[in-house]
């Protein structure tokens, strides 16, 4: 199941983008559908509300895959660009596609051209915007948050795949996360930010080593 989040995709306009909003969405789909013993995945991209959903509700969540994503975020992710920088609008999916592929080019532009077309939408005036809300760039900030508090430690399997080159999530950080969950994996590929678009089949063998499926 893939859950656009609040704030993300098709979802419909919220009165408020935080993670405890979106811990409440992610609940209430979770009780209105009956879901027990729950495989969460999350990613660099995902945000909170796993976290908080295994953090407050960890009965529910059994076991756990966080895809290049942890309590601290690198201080290269916050570094300025050197490359030239996103316009406010994109005017077709192709300017978009290769915008991205001078930042990252291990997944290659026939990727990018197939998720620009999912991940954009057309402003009403012109050209073509994230389809998300404008605060989720701001949420990516960690704020005041202990989110080292957050990481259950008590039960759960935790698999944690971090890009070797990632630019989100530093070694020693991950090394900790492994450290500090008593049923916590950590496994690296070689591949940037966002694993499983720089190196998927990698990827896949890790979840199904990990899923046993």
């Amino acid at each position: 199941m893939a859950l656009d989040a609040r704030g993300h995709g098709d979802s419909d306009p919220a009165d408020v983008y935080d993670a405890a909003g979106s811990f409440r969405d992610l609940a209430s789909v979770v009780d209105q559908l009956g879901l027990r013993a729950l495989t969460a995945r999350r990613a660099v991209d995902g945000r909170a509300e796993r976290d908080v959903l295994r953090g407050q509700a960890p009965e529910l969540v059994d076991r756990l895959v966080v895809l290049d994503i942890g309590p601290e975020i690198s201080k290269k992710a916050s570094a300025p660009s050197s490359g030239p920088p996103e316009p406010e609008t994109w005017e077709s999916i192709e300017q978009a596609a290769r915008h991205l592929l001078r930042g990252n080019a291990y997944p290659g532009i026939h990727y990018y051209r197939w998720w620009r077309r999912r991940a954009c939408a057309r402003a009403r005036m012109a050209g073509l915007v994230w389809k998300w809300h404008p605060s989720i760039k701001e949420r990516r900030v960690m704020g005041d948050v202990d989110w080292w508090a957050t990481i259950p430690r008590d039960q759960g399997a935790v698999l944690l795949l971090r890009g070797a080159e990632s630019m989100v999530l530093d070694a020693d950080v991950a090394q900790r996360m492994a450290r500090e969950l008593p049923r916590g994996t950590l496994v690296e590929i070689r591949a940037p930010s966002h694993a499983a678009r720089g190196h998927p089949e990698a990827v896949l063998d890790a979840l199904r080593a990990f899923l046993k499926f």
